[in-house]
């Protein structure tokens, strides 16, 4: 036996080892991150370390999907479905033809490598302490805002034995298959307590993911700019800009703001498009699979955040010539890899996506506005001239390295201008760029900011390294770049501007300690009649009370309900609230308070006393 067989017979006993423990119910996290690294093993020689990641994270996210997709077929719950194709996945791994190819050039030093770490392991250092540390916010963090969305979806998902989509009627399912897909086979699906606490702990785990995986490529891609314009350029010169890079994900006005308004699908989208990228410019390695995992993600980013499909999708279109070549060249069943992309596309869109561009298409000028101008409590933050400065860096880099790096420019030059074509039909739509930006305008901004944000901290590294100043000025410079960025920021009063995500779960006042928000929900949502917070420990009683509202009975699956309303529709904690909630809930509802004049007070503000007559007040 060689010692090839030897390490393919490792891995498939591996694989069956950590099947057995989800069958069992371990974290189905622990099967996904094995299954990860031997794909990762796998890839490492031919693609690279950012390309690897990129394809890794493009085909976990499909996988989980088609998994979702085709479970409600099988006889069985979900979850096994997942973990079975999980180990199918791990397997091919290694049992697929391994051809003989060396790594292009350029490599990234073994030092770049790390530093592109920085901002997961900071990520990972901060979650371990959040929950170890009294008055953390281990969990806390992932129970903002539309992070109840989440939990709603795979509730559905759970109830349907999968995801259907004509019974989902969301056109954007991605994320929440993502989350569904770290469900372990033991959870229930009885409302009860430990439903939502298996629910929020799969959510977490998957922003978890998204976050990591968000941070390293975004470190990785600023090693290889800055090794592709600059040749010369010494390790810890990339090693800098990597660890920078990856960091920079984790600011307040980016993932910190993310998490307030519980945007799983933005870290998500953000990995994609930084994936697609890192693909784009390893192209030559293999042009048909690197073609194919493009439409892939152009596919899945229709899944999560439709207008960013622009971005891989116009990836493919530059690189078309390419993969064309490369089936003529190859063998016949070449044609496999593009043809397969393009019906994977094709079939989601039918499924999903198809009903949602007919409407838009058909609808009128003024209807297309209503859509693109839905209002919100509280806009992304956005400023014009940060995000234009920004794509500025980007482009003139782009420019400047054409003659030093042609591939490297002329990819980063097409995946920008990617995204100033996605955000076409949203200003199209409002009539203009003038005004506050509503909703989905500033996220489509903030989040394409965010996305350029590191290779613009990879451009001025190596502008800085092509004119070879010493290591202190490079230093100096390239932190005086990113401290001007973050100073000029945009931000909010409900945003954090100067504290990265990693010391607010940590500090636990942002979010809120998990005694005060996460295990509160858990144990409120272990009650037999609707209990709720109520000027008990504010400002935490809105995040919990928001998340409760998924809380209901299986069968129950109509979004708007009158208590949902009641308990999403408004911010504040005046006292009429308990009103409102009693009308909405008459067959009763338990208020937990520690102020004595509630009940008082609420009967004083409803104008109907009747409201209260299903309200009983507790103190504690």
């Amino acid at each position: 036996m060689t010692k090839l067989d030897r390490a393919t017979a490792l891995v498939l006993v591996g694989a069956a080892v950590f099947f057995a423990a989800s069958m069992l119910g371990a974290p189905p996290v622990l099967l996904v991150l094995y299954g990860m690294g031997v794909w990762l093993w796998r890839l490492w020689s031919r693609w690279g370390p950012a390309a690897s990641l990129a394809l890794v994270l493009i085909g976990w996210t499909l996988a989980a999907l088609i998994a979702l997709v085709i479970a409600p077929i099988l006889p069985w719950h979900f979850p096994y479905t997942v973990a079975g194709s999980g180990v199918v996945s791990t397997a091919s791994a290694v049992l697929a033809p391994r051809p003989m190819v060396r790594l292009l050039r350029p490599r990234i030093p073994t030092a770049a490598l790390w530093s592109s770490l920085a901002g997961g392991a900071s990520w990972l250092t901060a979650l371990a302490l959040a929950h170890l540390l009294p008055g953390g916010s281990g969990l806390s963090w992932a129970v903002w805002d539309d992070s109840s969305l989440d939990i709603w979806e795979i509730r559905g998902y759970q109830a349907a034995g999968g995801l259907v989509p004509v019974e989902m009627g969301n056109p954007r399912p991605l994320e929440h298959a993502a989350t569904a897909s770290l469900l372990p086979t033991s959870s229930p699906t009885d409302a009860s307590g430990t439903e939502l606490a298996a629910e929020l702990t799969a959510h977490a785990t998957h922003w978890t993911l998204t976050i990591v995986i968000g941070c390293t490529l975004a470190g990785l891609l600023a090693a290889t700019v800055v090794r592709s314009c600059a040749p010369h350029a010494r390790t810890w010169a990339m090693a800098t800009a990597a660890a920078m890079s990856s960091c920079v994900m984790l600011a307040g006005p980016a993932t910190g703001f993310f998490m307030y308004r519980g945007q799983v699908n933005a870290n998500l989208t953000v990995a994609l498009i930084l994936a697609s990228l890192a693909i784009a410019l390893s192209f030559r390695r293999a042009p048909l699979v690197a073609w194919a995992a493009l439409v892939s993600a152009m596919t899945l980013i229709m899944l999560t955040w439709t207008p960013f499909a622009a971005v891989p999708g116009l990836l493919a279109v530059a690189h078309f010539g390419q993969m064309r070549r490369a089936v003529r060249a190859g063998p016949s069943t070449a044609v496999l890899w593009p043809v397969s992309a393009i019906a994977v596309f094709l079939v989601f869109v039918g499924l999903f996506a198809m009903q949602q561009f007919v409407g838009l298409a058909s609808s009128s000028s003024a209807g297309r506005e209503s859509a693109v101008t839905t209002e919100s409590y509280l806009y992304a933050p956005v400023n014009w001239w940060v995000t234009a400065a920004i794509a500025a860096v980007v482009v003139s880099g782009a420019s400047a390295g054409f003659s030093r790096a042609r591939e490297i420019s002329l990819n980063v030059a097409v995946w920008t201008l990617g995204l100033v074509l996605g955000g076409v039909p949203l200003f199209v739509a409002r009539g203009g760029f003038s005004g506050e930006l509503e909703y989905y305008p500033s996220r489509y901004v903030q989040m394409s900011t965010v996305m350029l944000a590191p290779i613009a901290i990879a451009v001025v590294a190596a502008a800085l390294v092509m004119r070879r100043v010493r290591s202190s000025l490079f230093v100096l410079g390239l932190g005086a770049a990113t401290a001007v960025a973050v100073i000029a920021a945009p931000t909010h009063p409900l945003v954090d501007k100067w504290r990265p995500v990693p010391v607010l779960i940590v500090a636990g006042d942002y979010f809120g300690p998990d005694p005060l928000v996460a295990d509160r929900i858990i144990e409120y949502a272990g009650a037999s009649t609707v209990k709720l917070p109520l000027h008990l420990d504010v400002p935490w009683d809105d995040p919990v009370r928001r998340m409760l509202s998924v809380d209901t009975a299986v069968e129950d699956r109509s979004w708007n309900t009158y208590l949902r309303s009641a308990l999403r529709n408004r911010r504040d904690d005046g006292a009429d609230r308990a009103c409102e909630i009693g009308a909405a809930a008459p067959e009763g509802v338990l208020i937990v308070t520690s102020d004595p004049s509630l009940e008082h007070d609420a009967s004083e503000a409803c104008e109907r006393p009747s409201d209260l007559d299903s309200v009983t007040f507790v103190k504690d």
